[in-house]
């Protein structure tokens, strides 16, 4: 549930990710901009984002190289949802 209801945050922020080296400075971005009211949900949707696509809390670089090539294509709606 809580996959599908990030979908389009997911694709919005996971292109973002290239832009950074480290992975606090990442889950802070999230916490400052997703959007949604409570800053409590946005970094618990953050920290959701970050556990299901950078796994043992690894900022590995190829997603987001992938990711940021592939921004508004239906490719990165695949690789991602």
């Amino acid at each position: 549930m809580c996959a599908k209801a990030l979908a389009d945050q997911a694709l919005a922020a996971i292109p973002q990710a290239a832009d950074f080296s480290d992975l606090d400075a990442y889950r802070k971005y999230l916490t400052d901009t997703l959007p949604f009211n409570s800053r409590e949900t946005r970094q618990h949707n953050g920290n959701y984002l970050v556990s299901r696509y950078f796994p043992g809390e690894a900022l590995s670089t190829n997603l987001p190289r992938f990711a940021a090539a592939r921004k508004g294509t239906p490719a990165l709606a695949e690789a991602l949802l």
